[in-house]
């Protein structure tokens, strides 16, 4: 990517009901900061394809009003990458958020994720899922705050994140954070480490799998669960062979 055509003005953009957005890295109009307003009432689809390494820090901020929802999905791709991604969410009452992330490393990468859930809005809903797969000698540093405002009675929140090391050398830290200032909320978080077991790999390969078969088995699957109930059956398609083609 030519890091001379990104400049970092954040660039507002308004969506409306059944706007469905695809960033991806690759394009040549991809942009260093963004601010989304999701107007009230409004449902809209976000896909974030990252699969062209840049050194930048990149921004993406959140505003989803009063009775709007946001199903978004951030896929990390890319080779040998040293990036920063800082997500900036504020959701308004009775909003709705879905937001998952799988990230996969295979080489060097080092990938900082930062992201940011403000819950302002009375009865807001939110669900927060970040899956990661790293190997070889990937790295990965990946927070996500959830802010429950005193403002945000009766909201339901949770964020979930999980981290899965498949090599000696890949690192990782992953930090979910749970700041509730309401008193009639439902909260929760969560945070595991994975790693296969001797004995698993042991059945695996006396089945006949190597270890990339085995990873790539892994990856398969979670990508399966990233792109599950994607109503574009054609986008799906499309998604699940971009992750086959880069194993």
């Amino acid at each position: 990517m030519n890091n001379n055509k990104l400049n970092n003005k954040i660039e507002k953009r308004v969506l409306k009901d059944g706007d469905f957005i695809i960033e991806r890295t690759s394009q040549k109009d991809f942009a260093q900061a963004l601010s989304f307003q999701i107007e009230e009432g409004a449902k809209v689809n976000y896909l974030l394809i990252v699969d062209e390494a840049f050194d930048l820090a990149v921004i993406r901020q959140w505003d989803i009003q009063n009775n709007a929802s946001l199903d978004s999905r951030r896929l990390f791709l890319q080779d040998k990458a040293h990036q920063t991604w800082s997500f900036q969410h504020e959701i308004g009452s009775k909003a709705v958020l879905s937001s998952r992330s799988l990230l996969i490393g295979m080489t060097d990468e080092q990938f900082n994720l930062n992201s940011v859930y403000n819950f302002s809005g009375q009865a807001s809903f939110g669900r927060v899922n970040i899956d990661s797969l790293l190997t070889a000698k990937a790295q990965l540093n990946c927070v996500a705050d959830v802010n429950v405002l005193p403002t945000a009675q009766q909201s339901d929140t949770r964020v979930d994140m999980t981290l899965r090391l498949e090599s000696d050398e890949a690192k990782g830290e992953i930090t979910p954070g749970l700041n509730i200032a309401a008193n009639d909320v439902k909260a929760g978080h969560s945070a595991g480490t994975f790693r296969l077991k001797d004995e698993d790999l042991f059945y695996l390969r006396s089945r006949g799998l190597s270890t990339q078969q085995i990873r790539n088995l892994f990856i398969l699957s979670l990508a399966q669960s990233f792109a599950a109930d994607l109503k574009d059956v054609k986008l799906k398609e499309d998604l699940l062979a971009l992750i086959n083609n880069y194993l």
